[in-house]
């Protein structure tokens, strides 16, 4: 987002969880930041344009892989955004680990 000029708004409540995570938040919300941020990934992220979604899920759909939306791009910004199932946004902000 940085290099691109762009920020991004991720619905967390849309970020596919494993059913031991789902669990956890589902005991307690605090967990969330820790469970998006805290660890290793297993899913595959991908930007696409809004117009091509409906092809990407069908194409997804007759692989059997599943697709799931959740956020869009915006312009300007200094960081992505992250709301939380009410749209409150949510701070992930010194969570996880960087790279760089």
């Amino acid at each position: 987002c940085r290099v691109s000029d762009v920020s991004a708004e991720i619905e967390t409540a849309q970020v596919p969880l494993s059913a031991a995570a789902e669990t956890a938040v589902g005991a307690d919300e605090g967990l969330l930041p820790t469970i998006l941020a805290g660890g290793d990934d297993y899913e595959l992220l991908f930007a696409l344009p809004p117009e091509r979604l409906a092809q990407m899920q069908r194409l997804a759909g007759a692989a059997a892989v599943a697709v799931t939306p959740i956020g869009r791009f915006i312009a300007g910004g200094p960081r992505p955004l992250f709301r939380d199932s009410t749209g409150r946004p949510l701070d992930l902000a010194g969570a996880g680990f960087s790279h760089f």
